[in-house]
C-alpha cells in the first residue's frame, strides 16, 4: 500500500488527538496494478457507545467521503481507526465487523511503546497484513 508520509504523519497525529477514543475514518485513493494508493484520509466521528474501546463510523462520515471521492475521480479503498492503548493489530470486533476486501489501516503501539501504522487486507478468509511504502512529497489531502 501506497502511503504518502504527510498522510502518514497526519493518521498519527489524528489518532492522538482522540485519545483516548479510537479515532475512525475513510481512506480515499485509487487500486492499481501495484497495489493500493492512498490519496486522502476522511476523518469521522466515532460513534460506539464505548469509544475507547471500538469504533463505529458515523455513516454520513462515509457517504461523504465517497461523494468527495468521487467528484476527485477517486474511490474509498477502506477505513482507518486507532488502538490507543493497544497494538497496531487487528481486534476480534476489528475482525467480526470488517468490510470483505477492504483495506484497513491501525494505529497502535508496539511492544516497545512506539506508534505504528500497520496495513491489513480484509479477506473473507482472514485479515493479510501489507507492506505500507512512503511516498515523499505533497501528494495527500486531509478533507474536513
Amino acid at each position: 500500500m501506497f502511503v504518502p508520509q504527510e498522510l502518514a504523519r497526519e493518521l498519527v497525529r489524528l489518532s492522538h488527538a482522540e485519545r483516548p477514543r479510537e479515532a475512525c475514518g475513510v481512506l480515499v485513493g485509487r487500486r492499481t496494478a501495484r497495489g493500493f494508493r492512498l490519496h486522502a484520509l476522511h476523518p469521522g466521528p466515532n460513534l460506539h457507545p464505548r469509544p475507547h474501546e471500538g469504533f463505529e463510523l458515523d455513516p454520513g462520515a462515509v457517504v461523504a467521503a465517497e461523494r468527495e471521492a468521487r467528484a476527485a475521480g477517486l474511490e474509498r479503498i477502506g477505513f482507518f481507526h486507532s488502538h490507543p492503548a493497544g497494538p497496531p493489530t487487528p481486534s476480534r470486533a476489528d475482525r467480526e465487523g470488517a468490510w470483505p476486501a477492504e483495506l484497513a489501516l491501525i494505529v497502535g503501539r508496539d511492544s516497545s511503546g512506539r506508534i505504528r501504522t500497520c496495513a491489513y487486507r480484509t479477506q473473507p478468509e482472514g485479515w493479510h497484513a501489507l507492506t505500507l511504502v512512503p511516498l515523499r512529497g505533497g501528494s495527500g489531502k486531509r478533507f474536513a
